[in-house]
């Protein structure tokens, strides 16, 4: 694999969907999993099979939002509300970034949730008044 993420084949696993980008190689050096914090672990296990023994995996989620939905008591009795995102972020070693700014709500909306579940670490963006016309979203921003 190639110093440059765009010399490497890329595999991208959005919930079970997967699609492979590069050469003919069905090996990726760099492997994203989408919704990785709602994704069950065996769901992963398919698109783990084609990361290359020195690739790069990411997982992209959530682990304070949608978990995996399992309805069966057998399969959550196994564990299976697990998601591998959230049993690598407990281990050792694994490293992990939070994202802490939010475009989406405004800030009275998004103190709570920064509040509840991400101690207070989640921030509204300055400038989110361009995704809505006409629609002031000046209020507060939460401390």
């Amino acid at each position: 694999m190639g110093n440059n993420a765009l010399d490497a084949n890329i595999h991208v696993e959005v919930d079970v969907d997967a699609v492979l980008f590069g050469p003919d190689d069905p090996y990726a050096g760099i492997l994203i999993i989408d919704e990785a914090g709602m994704v069950m672990e065996p769901h992963c296990l398919i698109p783990l099979q084609y990361l290359t023994s020195d690739g790069t995996l990411v997982l992209v989620g959530d682990d304070k939002q949608l978990r995996p939905m399992v309805q069966n008591e057998c399969a959550k009795g196994l564990g299976l509300l697990r998601s591998l995102y959230e049993r690598m972020k407990q281990r050792a070693g694994v490293r992990v970034d939070f994202l802490d700014e939010q475009f989406r709500m405004i800030p009275s909306i998004a103190a709570f949730p920064s509040a509840q579940w991400y101690d207070s670490r989640l921030r509204s963006s300055r400038d989110n008044s361009v995704y809505v016309k006409g629609f002031s979203w000046s209020d507060s921003q939460p401390n």
